[in-house]
């Protein structure tokens, strides 16, 4: 016998396995009830945002779980039998808006209009996000790390990669994460596998602590310095702890995470 217990997925994955609208929605979570933030031409149009209008509203960068509010499985499936209901309608426009609001779209062959399913797959509470990839496969650790390299650049005028590579020159094994290879291929992310950036942020954390200390007042700083500590954590956790142990890590990512979000907006 088989028994279904989750699916891991990141973003992009489960957007398409439950074929939901993803950022071109006003809602772009399944699970959760933030709207999209404004477009620019909106913006540009003086148009307010949504969660400016209401306070009960959030928008996708809110850092507090509390205020977002989740949705549970029946509210997905309630969303989508208003969704087989609407495609019913003469008017076709009636089905496009309410996909564009929901964030979910209409297709009877996919897993959330699957009826048979629904007591095995719950589209909130049967599946994990992916951490290897929310973190470090093509993830916010590599992203971060740009943005504060040309941080750097900005403030002082230094080059950190240069500033890396004579940092780490003693490290054993060395460290080719900021190798000129490296620097020449990254933009907006820095071009590694995750676990070549695994290997090497423990020596931008050093670098960085050696820098500006513990408790920077930049928040930027501050963020980042976050950021390694809940990789610091997802590492831990990830190692055989008695559970006792595994819960407090746990616990710590929690905190650690709502600091972090709202250092980083």
């Amino acid at each position: 016998r088989i028994l279904f217990e989750t699916i891991i997925a990141d973003e992009d994955a489960l957007n398409a396995m439950f074929f939901t609208k993803g950022a071109s929605g006003v809602l772009p979570c399944l699970a959760c009830n933030v709207v999209a933030k404004e477009l620019e031409k909106d913006r540009n149009r003086g148009i307010a945002p949504l969660a400016d209008r209401d306070p009960e509203i959030v928008d996708i960068s809110c850092h507090d779980v509390r205020l977002i509010g989740m949705r549970s499985d029946a509210d997905v499936w309630a969303i989508c039998d208003e969704l087989e209901e609407a495609s019913r309608h003469p008017n076709k426009e009636v089905l496009e808006e309410l996909e564009c609001c929901t964030g979910l779209k209409l297709d009877l062959d996919t897993l959330l209009f699957d009826k048979e399913l629904r007591r095995h797959v719950g589209p909130a509470s049967g599946f994990t996000v992916d951490p290897m990839h929310i973190l470090f496969a093509n993830g916010l650790l590599g992203w971060e790390m740009i943005l504060f390299v040309e941080q750097l650049k900005e403030d002082h005028g230094s080059n950190a990669f240069v500033d890396l590579r004579a940092f780490g020159g003693n490290w054993k094994p060395k460290i080719i994460l900021f190798s000129k290879t490296r620097e020449k291929s990254s933009t907006t992310q820095l071009k590694a596998g995750a676990s070549e950036l695994l290997a090497g942020y423990p020596l931008m954390h050093r670098f960085i602590l050696e820098a500006y200390g513990a408790n920077p007042e930049e928040l930027h700083v501050r963020s980042i310095l976050l950021l390694f500590e809940i990789c610091d954590d997802f590492r831990l956790v990830n190692k055989h702890l008695p559970d006792a142990e595994k819960e407090q890590v746990r616990n710590h990512l929690r905190g650690l995470v709502r600091e972090y979000l709202l250092a980083f907006k």
